[in-house]
């Protein structure tokens, strides 16, 4: 009788063990799912690399395909064109460019 009972408590954890195997299984098929998602609309998007790197790496969400944090690197990113816009119009004025080479001016030293 004893023998019947280990049996059967030795096929309840191996059943429950690949219950969990299923469900890790099924879980990871679902998360590439999301990733190939990514992947395909990044691909059409005119981003930069570096930019479609990061917003493969922010964390999945259940109700959208990139997230908050997906809107945090796409603030920063505007930000930035905003600043190297207001650069670009900076260095177009009359001020000289760092690069840009000066008249050269003898100094009298007498």
């Amino acid at each position: 009788m004893q023998d019947l009972l280990n049996s059967a408590s030795l096929v309840n954890k191996h059943s429950l063990h690949c219950g969990f195997d299923i469900l890790e299984a099924s879980s990871r098929a679902m998360a590439a799912g999301s990733v190939i998602r990514r992947h395909a609309w990044l691909r059409e998007q005119p981003l930069p690399e570096p930019v479609k790197a990061k917003l493969l790496d922010v964390p999945l969400r259940k109700n959208s395909l990139f997230g908050s944090k997906a809107e945090e690197v796409l603030k920063k990113m505007e930000d930035k064109a905003k600043f190297m816009q207001t650069v670009k119009r900076f260095s177009a004025s009359s001020t000289p460019s760092l690069y840009q080479e000066l008249p050269f001016q003898e100094l009298d030293l007498s």
